[in-house]
């Protein structure tokens, strides 16, 4: 938020997404990365809202698969999702 306002992120909404919060988005970037002119940006709001640096669309995939349902939204320490530790 910035001066108490909510921003929209421009680099998603150009790629059609409308939403940072939803882990859908990161599945709707995945897809992205098959596209040729809009794969580097989609990479890059991968990599700002996952810290993740796979370099292919299957590694990226293979992580999706594994962690969407551990992975959860914050605004608080830099507005990315954060994978929720497995229990034991």
């Amino acid at each position: 938020a910035v001066g108490g306002k909510f921003s929209i992120d421009e680099d998603l909404k150009s790629l059609g997404i409308d939403s940072n919060r939803n882990v859908a988005a990161i599945k709707t970037l995945i897809e992205l990365l098959d596209q040729g002119p809009k794969a580097e940006l989609a990479r890059k709001c991968l990599t700002r809202y996952t810290k993740q640096t796979f370099q292919s669309a299957q590694a990226w995939n293979k992580w999706y698969e594994e962690n969407s349902r551990r992975l959860i939204f914050s605004d608080r320490g830099g507005y990315r999702f954060y994978e929720i530790p497995h229990q034991n």
